[in-house]
């Protein structure tokens, strides 16, 4: 939330990526579990729901660090 905050404020790309990145890390591997779970889907293919999400997540937490 402090990082949406700081990309409100300062119009800044980076804070968006750290946002969007922390976003995808915490709430957004809930939701895609949660979802995956009541679309019936099966432990493996939860497993890569999942795993997409972080590696998302953390794609875009590198590309804030690397952005200038």
């Amino acid at each position: 939330m402090l990082a949406y905050r700081g990309f409100k404020r300062n119009d800044a790309p980076k804070m968006r990526l750290l946002a969007l990145g922390i976003g995808l890390l915490t709430t957004g591997v809930f939701l895609a579990v949660s979802v995956a779970n009541i679309a019936g889907a099966d432990t493996g293919d939860i497993l890569i729901a999942r795993g997409l999400v972080t590696v998302t997540g953390l794609c875009a937490v590198l590309l804030a660090l690397l952005y200038r």
